[in-house]
């Protein structure tokens, strides 16, 4: 489970209810997709005009990075990390794409639009 308030990521047992940090992140801990031993953890930065000032990441503000990182979820360490450094604070949520080697984001851009094709499957 992601704990956003601390930028980490923990494995809670179901049974018990313990919880144990397997990692800490540098951002707002949002959106976790998993695949193998891996994690994929997507991290934002407290907005300016945020109501977190009480939540402890709030203290490291200006150190917060927005982005995804990688944790290898066996040995709890970042083995990649995405870093978007302009444009984009926030993620909200990470997906993982199976059997995609060029993902695109199409938006109402018209020049996009007019070059898009979309065919279904047979």
């Amino acid at each position: 489970m992601l704990q956003s308030g601390t930028g980490s990521l923990a494995l809670v047992e179901p049974t018990t209810g313990h919880r144990e940090t397997v990692a800490t992140l540098p951002g707002f801990t949002r959106g976790l997709a998993i695949a193998g031993h891996y994690g994929f953890v997507g991290l934002s930065k407290i907005r300016p005009t945020s109501a977190m000032d009480g939540v402890p990441l709030a203290e490291k503000r200006d150190q917060l990075q927005c982005g995804i990182g990688v944790i290898d979820l066996r040995s709890g360490l970042a083995t990649a990390f995405l870093e978007f450094q302009t444009a984009v604070e926030e993620i909200f949520d990470v997906q993982l794409l199976a059997g995609v080697r060029f993902p695109d984001v199409i938006g109402f851009q018209r020049d996009s639009l007019l070059h898009t094709f979309v065919i279904p499957p047979r």
